[in-house]
């Protein structure tokens, strides 16, 4: 007995001492080896497929993360793709995390979108994205069926509407937008991002009851990889509404060609009177026109003037750098207009160079031999304001006077330019005004029908933050009629622009708040007990005879 568990003993040492076959952990590596591209899960312990589809579908419930393990080219479209389509929200977001690799999504010639009628959320992160066509988000029948989606793209270098040429760069696909949304909202992120477009149309487009929000985080979109894109974006249906947020390290760069039956290049269009653009620009932001060789280019283009009256666009500029290359000075660029493209803060005009250019013409320099900068000039929307009623001037020559209000901020933005720039009060009768939409401005009344009053000095300066000053009319015959007629009075900046034409921004006018007669004034003073006064019981006294 004893020798038999010797034995066995024997040979258990003896197996111990044998090399046993060893079983490799699973890597990326040895999956990638095998035929593998994707992840789903931790590198030890996740599942592995050939496919993005099957990746995808496997997350159809849930939603989740799919790492990439190798270099991968796509050549099936995401069309209403099931998957796609059976989560919402982003808790429930693809997100594909490129690994430092590169995905091409090829699908040969379709125009609609790689990605085509999808409900859920999409991320893109840390990889190089060629995308032969772009992204269209589902798009639903009525307004009650809307819904918002993102997507998203974090530390990648996306080349958008492009084909991979022989020398390695990359040429444009042939198709017409990148982004394309109708009948839904779409939250287009870009973090850490650039994004080349080649689109032989335009980035994105909206149609009905689409909406766009594209916000920007040290990214920038380049529309000038190849000089053939149009726009960076239209609004080419009613009811169409886009935005975009820049931070202080993002730019969107443009190399626009001519639009189809329009003679000059459009970087941002509306077409349509329902239509909204709004741009919120941090200081350090840019928007930069380059080389076209159009006759000339428009930043933002309203449509038709009709169109234009009823649209939405606002420009929150913060300090935005906006460049136009050399070559578009040669051709010209027509400056955003502040009265079409309405702005938070009233835009008086352009600064180039130090000099004042208005709005919504065209600014050319034939032989420029450099990029310039223009900076918008903006005074806030109450800038310069009315105050309520009038005074009187009781000294030879008397006479009614009205008062306006500076901002020290409008003052401070206009100093610059205080040799083009003057202060100065509108004073009309009342009579002149129109009964049932009584406008005060130079336009309204017309030649003849008014007096400008130059400020002749500041009844007070930068106290609690405004400047104040008066204007007085002078023109009163001593007599009843005079003494009863009614005056209306607005405050005026008059700006002799760098061209030579002359533009004004008027304080906001009331006819009740900004009317009066001489008795009414001199009524007012004796009441508040200058009840002495030769001049003043004169006044009253003519203006109220039997």
């Amino acid at each position: 007995m004893k020798k038999i568990i010797s034995m066995i003993l024997a040979v258990g040492m003896l197996l111990g001492m044998l090399a046993l076959p060893a079983f490799a952990a699973t890597t990326d590596a040895s999956e990638a080896a095998n035929g593998k591209n994707f992840r789903i899960g931790a590198e030890s312990s996740g599942t592995y497929y050939d496919t993005l589809e099957n990746a995808i579908a496997a997350l159809k419930d849930t939603g989740g993360t799919i790492v990439m393990i190798a270099d991968y080219r796509q050549t099936m479209r995401f069309s209403n793709n099931t998957a796609l389509n059976s989560v919402t929200g982003a808790d429930k977001a693809f997100v594909i995390d490129g690994n430092g690799h590169t995905l091409t999504m090829d699908d040969g010639s379709n125009d609609n979108g790689f990605f085509y009628r999808f409900t859920a959320d999409l991320v893109f992160k840390n990889m190089t994205l060629v995308m032969r066509s772009g992204m269209r988000p589902n798009e639903y029948d009525g307004d009650d069926k809307k819904t918002t989606q993102s997507i998203t793209f974090e530390n990648c270098k996306v080349e958008s509407c492009a084909v991979l040429n022989e020398d390695n760069t990359y040429g444009p696909s042939g198709r017409t937008y990148s982004f394309c949304v109708e009948r839904t909202t779409l939250n287009l992120n870009f973090k850490n991002t650039t994004f080349n477009v080649y689109a032989d149309t335009r980035c994105i487009a909206a149609n009905r009851y689409g909406i766009i929000n594209v916000t920007m985080e040290n990214s920038t979109i380049n529309m000038a990889p190849t000089g053939r894109t149009i726009q960076v974006i239209e609004l080419w249906h009613h009811s169409a509404k886009a935005s975009f947020t820049l931070d202080g390290t993002s730019k969107i760069v443009t190399d626009c060609i001519q639009l189809v039956d329009d003679d000059h290049a459009i970087i941002f269009e509306a077409q349509h009177a329902n239509n909204e653009l709004v741009f919120n620009l941090a200081a350090g932001s840019e928007i930069k026109a380059l080389n076209n060789g159009m006759p000339f280019t428009t930043f933002l283009y309203a449509g038709s003037a009709g169109a234009a009256a009823g649209r939405a666009t606002v420009i929150n500029d913060n300090g935005a750098k906006w460049t136009i290359g050399k070559d578009v000075l040669k051709s010209g660029v027509v400056l955003p207009d502040g009265v079409v493209y309405k702005t938070v803060a009233n835009n008086v005009g352009w600064d180039i160079g130090g000099k004042l250019y208005p709005a919504g013409t065209v600014f050319k320099v034939e032989d420029a031999t450099a990029d310039a900068v223009i900076t918008p000039v903006c005074i806030g929307a109450d800038a310069l304001t009315n105050v309520e009623g009038a005074s009187i001037r009781t000294q030879d020559p008397y006479g009614i006077r009205f008062t306006s209000k500076l901002t020290a901020s409008a003052y401070n933005a206009l100093k610059t330019y205080s040799k083009s720039v003057k202060y100065a009060t509108l004073i009309a009768e009342s009579s002149k005004l129109d009964a049932e939409k009584p406008v005060m401005s130079i336009e309204a009344l017309g030649e003849g029908n008014y007096t400008l009053v130059e400020k002749a000095k500041w009844v007070e300066e930068n106290v609690n933050g405004t400047y104040t000053y008066r204007g007085a009319y002078y023109a009163i015959n001593d007599t009843k009629a005079d003494f009863n007629t009614l005056y209306s009075a607005t405050g005026c900046i008059v700006i002799t622009y760098a061209d030579g034409s002359v533009g004004y921004v008027y304080a906001a006018f009331d006819k009740t708040a900004n009317s009066r007669t001489l008795c009414a004034v001199a009524q007012a003073a004796i009441a508040a007990g200058t009840t002495n006064n030769t001049m003043l019981n004169h006044i009253v006294a003519t203006a109220t005879a039997q």
